[in-house]
């Protein structure tokens, strides 16, 4: 699957952040890992977009220890974004997970 650098909140990194394929998901994540600390801004419904494919991401990982080294990863990304960006990047979370709950 062909990842497009420019739009991390499209549709292919989606796709790839849910797929029940962990190679594919690694990739997405990786990519999202270099194009989210660039951004100085992403819209709202992106945001919304990544974390739905984050939560699958999640829910495909096998048993406790990869989620565990999986949810580990994504909080740490919130370290390596500007302020503005990682505040949303948490915002955005809560209510995904409060929806789940």
């Amino acid at each position: 699957m062909e990842i497009d650098n420019t739009d991390a909140a499209g549709p292919a990194i989606i796709k790839a952040l849910a797929s029940c394929n962990k190679p594919a998901r690694d990739r997405a994540l990786r990519h999202l890992h270099k194009w989210l600390p660039r951004q100085a801004q992403v819209a709202d419904d992106d945001m919304k977009k990544i974390w739905k494919g984050l939560f699958y991401c999640v829910w495909h990982a096998d048993k406790f220890p990869a989620q565990s080294e999986l949810t580990e990863r994504l909080t740490q990304l919130l370290l390596d974004l500007d302020l503005p960006v990682s505040i949303h990047y948490f915002n955005r979370m809560i209510p995904n997970q409060m929806r789940i709950n």
